[in-house]
């Protein structure tokens, strides 16, 4: 039977890991022995090594002599909250090597030690998915007000009294899929249905989905509302479906298609924005985030940057709030909505940390921004090869979170002219290979057409000629191309002729410019 250490990881509030922490702080690591640390935290005078090393790596359940004695300091301390006061002054002077007594809390709380053994313990707290959240709020304000004393005893009581050991790697892996489903109408057995047909289905995927949708399996439900979304099963995206599939999941509790109910009003794939179509996105988001999905937080902030809320409320302060909650979550896109708002404030600095956050996360759009920042200088020095870095990374994202423009500049800064600072050799075939990607983006027409004609200068073959008078020729239909524009290509490929001393004369004529 397979169970868990609980004291050779920081995912676990645990007696092993207080000790570790104990000990990690102490000035003589010698004198920091578990037997000695346990005799203090329960108030006696002798127990075995074997009996305390099970207690610390979890693999023995703590005894029920030993939590009867913090049974006791529960009920007793909110009446009397000193009555850790010599235990804590205890493991204080283990650390530091010499005997403390801080008569007072508010004494004991200006201990660096105390704080640092306090933070260090909430850190691992945090990654703890047994602790509640109501737990973990109330031991942040308290850290966050300087009462280290209070907290520390908050998670001795939890390690204690609360913490499961020892712990099957199966029961965990049952109880975190359990934390997750909390608070919905879904069960274990819809997933393992759902995970089922995932694993063994191959073309026959779509209809088995929608037998389980028949059947109400939210997992299926809110597959094929974003298969719908996306335009897979159809080749065309249809909204009306995809806004029946996700409805039928959120109101079986799904937290990710309750949002997406809200995402598709908010963006007006459904319905016209009106104030009820508002309300009701609103309504949607509220049940996402007590479901704890973390996109519902990001929208929020962005419904309060943009007043698309029922109060109509435009609120920055409360905007960044929500961004940093998510973002808190290692939610990309509330790292670039951080970024855009510093940026906007010319905080260069702040906001290429938050772009760099969700670059590495190999978010596209950051990845561009990051690149420029590094290739302009924003925030940071210049550095080429890091600007590089990112456009590459960027690019090279999968089709349908692609931010284009890491294309573009890959190419026009680096490609197109080559870079002698990093070794790269111009290359106009690789350049085009890129842009034929993008050639839906008018500033990469504008690029193919320059690129085409300089191979065509130097090679007139039929394919350079064709796609030359090509990306002309849609520029030149394009309505938003204007008078300035037409004249800055001409001059353009004038330009290029002259570089490359060949005659342009039987491109350029079929592109004359109009007042």
């Amino acid at each position: 039977m397979s169970y868990i250490k609980l004291n050779n990881n920081n995912e676990h509030l645990s007696l092993g890991n207080l000790f570790n922490q104990i000990k990690k702080l102490s000035i003589n690591k010698s004198s920091a022995i578990q037997t000695e640390i346990f005799c203090i935290l329960f108030n006696i005078d002798n127990i075995s090594d074997t009996t305390v090393g099970n207690y610390c790596t979890g693999y023995r359940a703590i005894g029920n002599q030993y939590k009867q004695i913090y049974i006791n300091y529960k009920k007793k301390y909110p009446k009397d909250n000193t009555i850790l006061l010599e235990t804590i002054n205890n493991l204080i002077s283990i650390i530091e090597g010499i005997i403390h007594n801080y008569q007072t809390i508010n004494d004991l709380n200006t201990n660096e030690n105390l704080k640092k053994l306090t933070t260090n313990l909430f850190n691992i707290a945090k990654n703890d998915i047994s602790v509640p959240n109501t737990l973990k709020k109330e031991i942040l304000n308290q850290i966050n007000n300087k009462e280290y004393y209070q907290a520390l005893i908050n998670m001795l009581f939890f390690i204690i009294l609360e913490k499961k050991q020892p712990i099957k790697n199966d029961d965990l892996i049952i109880e975190t899929i359990q934390d997750i489903l909390n608070n919905t109408n879904i069960s274990i057995s819809n997933l393992k249905k759902y995970l089922e047909i995932q694993f063994k289905e191959g073309i026959s995927l779509i209809p088995s989905l929608k037998k389980l949708a028949k059947e109400n399996n939210p997992y299926a439900l809110f597959e094929l509302g974003n298969m719908e979304y996306n335009g897979i099963i159809s080749g065309t995206c249809r909204y009306e479906l995809a806004y029946n599939y996700h409805l039928q999941a959120a109101n079986l509790n799904h937290p990710a298609s309750n949002w997406m109910i809200s995402h598709m009003i908010l963006n007006k794939k459904i319905g016209s924005l009106s104030d009820d179509d508002i309300s009701l996105a609103w309504s949607y988001l509220m049940k996402a985030k007590s479901l704890n999905s973390i996109s519902s937080l990001n929208t929020i902030g962005l419904c309060y940057l943009h007043g698309t809320n029922p109060q109509k409320e435009i609120n920055l302060n409360l905007a960044i709030t929500y961004f940093k909650e998510a973002a808190n979550k290692a939610y990309p896109y509330a790292y670039n909505n951080l970024g855009l708002i510093y940026e906007k404030q010319k905080d260069y600095q702040k906001a290429l940390s938050y772009y760099l956050k969700s670059a590495n996360l190999e978010e596209s759009w950051a990845c561009n921004k990051v690149g420029e920042f590094y290739r302009l200088g924003l925030g940071t020095n210049k550095d080429l090869s890091i600007s590089y870095k990112y456009y590459l990374l960027g690019s090279e994202s999968p089709i349908k979170n692609l931010y284009p423009w890491n294309i573009l500049n890959l190419v026009k800064y680096f490609y197109l002219e080559g870079s002698s600072i990093l070794g790269i050799e111009k290359d106009l075939d690789k350049s085009i290979i890129l842009l034929e990607k993008i050639n839906y983006l008018e500033e990469a027409q504008e690029l193919l057409l320059y690129t085409y004609y300089q191979r065509y200068l130097t090679n007139k073959s039929t394919d350079n000629l064709n796609n030359t008078l090509k990306y002309l020729d849609i520029l030149n239909s394009n309505p938003k191309i204007n008078f300035k524009q037409k004249k800055e290509i001409e001059t353009t490929l004038q330009n290029l002729s002259t570089k490359i001393t060949l005659p342009p004369s039987d491109i350029q004529s079929q592109y004359q410019t109009q007042d």
